[in-house]
């Protein structure tokens, strides 16, 4: 008899009772419920929720930047070379850290952390050039990196130790850029995979908004790289330079909102600043940057003709309206019922006072009190207000007035 054909028998003689195992397959979808016993829930981080829980789930989400940038989440500005997209980034890190609005939005008071991956000295100047211009505190937790780095796995357990070090509570992390701080090939869906599960791990960690400042393609069409990254992203905000009547203006649309609005249309102001001594090149020349605020981009035409009329009215006090509407179409070159629009315009918001000499007589204009200094840009020399993150008034100094460059010379005028 054949070896091979006892083999089984025997087998079965030393255990009759216990009956023979399967085989184990390593790729056994069912392998998770080995050891369960009936009704037993497997050992995992997912949990689901009924639909009478979620029912009971009301807690608004909450945003760095109203309607704008959620919290926690991940986001990204990008644009083409010189489109003001650090400075923009910058803005934005100088107004959370100080409670201020950012693009007229309320923010959320919180520590900011900015990761500088290049141009650290150009980075410094903007900031000082942020505080100085807007007299912000040296106080304002506010932190940047000194070098760039690489944010792999080791790069993010590095990245951190150090915030935490800090002992604060950050809610804004920057990147800047996204090229100076990924490891590997920005256009491999697996690779750049990898980058956006490290962003999406700080995020995680330290309950905050992370924002990277990235390119766009060689056309100047979406994001550069794979399409991870718009999918992954919460928000999207393309940043675009514009030069118009010399001034120079970053403005910010909203390509993508996940729980918002698309296509909002922002724009951020810049004004050349010179910092102060002891700030010199290596030469000893003053050094100048710009500094960027944000204004009505869409109204800025109308805005601007308001300002010139506000000028006007503020050289002829108490001119009536037949002379002002003279004054506008010789130096603004707009007709009369346009004329009077604005003038109307202007005391609806208050910045004007229309008051009549009796029955029959011209209407006289004023400027309302509280806008009686040139208001640069739309500014007024009132502080503006901004909320902290547990809802108390923050309140700053003003931009200092500053004369307008495009500001025409009145004709002289008089009223006899």
């Amino acid at each position: 008899m054949n070896t091979l054909d006892i083999l089984p028998n025997q087998v079965s003689q030393v255990n009759p009772q216990e009956p023979q195992q399967q085989e184990n397959h390593p790729n056994d979808p069912t392998d998770w419920m080995d050891g369960l016993s009936d009704g037993e829930a497997p050992k995992t981080k997912l949990k689901l929720k009924s639909l009478a829980e979620l029912s009971h789930d009301c807690e608004p989400p909450k945003t760095l930047v109203r309607g704008l940038l959620p919290l926690p989440g991940i986001v990204w500005f990008y644009g083409m070379w010189s489109s003001f997209k650090s400075f923009v980034a910058l803005n934005l890190a100088v107004c959370v850290a100080s409670g201020l609005p950012w693009c007229g939005r309320d923010t959320r008071k919180s520590g900011v952390v900015y990761l500088a991956g290049e141009g650290h000295r150009s980075v410094t100047h903007r900031l000082m050039a942020l505080k100085l211009k807007n007299n912000l505190s040296p106080d304002l937790p506010l932190w940047v990196s000194d070098k760039g780095g690489q944010l792999d796995e080791e790069g993010v357990e590095e990245v951190t130790s150090v915030i935490k070090a800090l002992g604060k509570e950050i809610g804004l992390i920057i990147i800047d850029t996204q090229a100076r701080w990924q490891v590997g090939e920005e256009n491999s869906n697996s690779e750049s995979r990898l980058f956006v599960d490290c962003i999406t791990r700080l995020a995680e960690e330290h309950n905050a908004t992370v924002v990277v400042v990235h390119h766009t393609d060689k056309n100047g069409n979406g994001l550069r790289g794979a399409g991870n990254y718009a999918g992954s992203a919460d928000a999207i905000l393309r940043v675009d330079k514009k030069v118009e009547d010399g001034e120079r203006w970053a403005v910010l649309k909203v390509e993508k909102m996940k729980d918002g609005k698309d296509d909002q249309l922002f724009g951020l102001l810049g004004e050349e600043y010179t910092l102060p001594p002891p700030w010199r090149d290596e030469c000893g020349d003053p050094i100048s940057t710009l500094v960027f605020h944000h204004e009505d981009y869409q109204n800025r035409e109308r805005v601007k003709l308001e300002q010139e009329v506000l000028d006007i009215v503020r050289e002829h006090p108490g001119g009536s309206q037949t002379m002002l509407k003279k004054e506008m179409k010789n130096l603004l070159g707009i007709g009369v019922n346009k004329a009077v629009k604005v003038l109307d315009d202007l005391v609806d918001q208050g910045k004007l006072k229309c008051e009549s000499e009796g029955a029959g007589r011209p209407k006289c204009y004023t400027v309302s009190p509280g806008h009686t200094a040139r208001e640069p840009h739309g500014r007024t020399d009132r502080p503006e207000m901004g909320r902290g993150a547990s809802g108390e008034d923050v309140t700053f100094t003003a931009l200092p007035v500053t004369p307008n460059p495009f500001k025409r010379t009145p004709k002289a005028y008089s009223r006899a």
